[in-house]
C-alpha cells in the first residue's frame, strides 16, 4: 500500500475495517480520524481516507463535513 511499512499498513487496514463495520457514525468517525493519523505520510492511503469521510458525511447529509472532505481529497 504506497510503501506503508507492514505494521502501519495492518493498523491502517484494521481502523479502516472498524469503520465499515461500526455500528455507529461517532464509532465509524472515530475509525476513520485513527486512519487519517496513520495514513497521513502516504499519499494514497491517505486520499482513500478522505474519500471514506466523504462518503460518511454524504450518508450523515453533513454539507459542511462532504465540502471540506472534497476539497482535502482535491488538494
Amino acid at each position: 500500500m504506497s510503501g506503508m511499512p507492514g505494521k502501519l499498513r495492518d493498523a491502517y487496514a484494521s481502523e479502516m475495517a472498524a469503520a465499515r463495520d461500526a455500528g455507529e457514525a461517532g464509532e465509524r468517525w472515530h475509525h476513520l480520524e485513527r486512519a487519517h493519523i496513520i495514513s497521513q505520510p502516504y499519499p494514497w492511503p491517505h486520499t482513500r481516507n478522505h474519500i471514506a469521510m466523504l462518503g460518511l458525511a454524504l450518508r450523515q447529509r453533513d454539507r459542511r463535513e462532504a465540502i471540506g472532505q472534497i476539497i482535502r481529497i482535491i488538494v
